[in-house]
């Protein structure tokens, strides 16, 4: 096994959670930078507090609140390894992440239509789909 078996595995365990903004518990709720924030957290973390964000913050604003908070942990990619994530711009900002499963398994993320859902596989095609702005990212690994 390797540190990236292990990110997917761990992103695994929060299938079905349901989406809740701003949450962060396994099996209770949890939006899509807190599955980021809690999967990733023991293998380039600790992380700082992520900032205060309301539910529609990219909608109105330009400020790159997700990629501001992240940045110190990840280094942008051509393409996206296993374990690695996109960010996807979604109204006016890079709003929505998914993490890659690697070997064409597509992306695990949390959200959906006016962000309601659970946490959930989507194919690469349909988390990508219709996306005008995508960046990809590794993580800077503590191991």
């Amino acid at each position: 096994m390797t540190v990236r078996d292990d990110v997917v595995r761990d992103a695994l365990g929060w299938q079905g959670t349901p989406y809740h903004h701003r949450g962060r518990i396994k099996g209770v709720g949890v939006d899509c930078g807190g599955l980021l924030y809690e999967v990733y957290n023991s293998y380039c973390g600790p992380f700082r507090a992520f900032p205060d964000y309301s539910y529609d913050w990219a909608l109105h604003k330009d400020k790159e609140v997700y990629l501001d908070f992240i940045s110190p942990y990840v280094t942008e990619v051509e393409t996206v390894p296993k374990g690695g994530f996109t960010l996807v711009k979604i109204g006016r900002a890079l709003s929505h992440a998914g993490i890659y499963l690697g070997n064409g398994d597509g992306y695990i993320h949390a959200g959906g239509l006016n962000m309601t859902g659970i946490v959930k596989i989507s194919s690469a095609e349909k988390f990508l789909q219709r996306r005008t702005v995508v960046r990809h990212f590794d993580l800077i690994w503590n191991t």
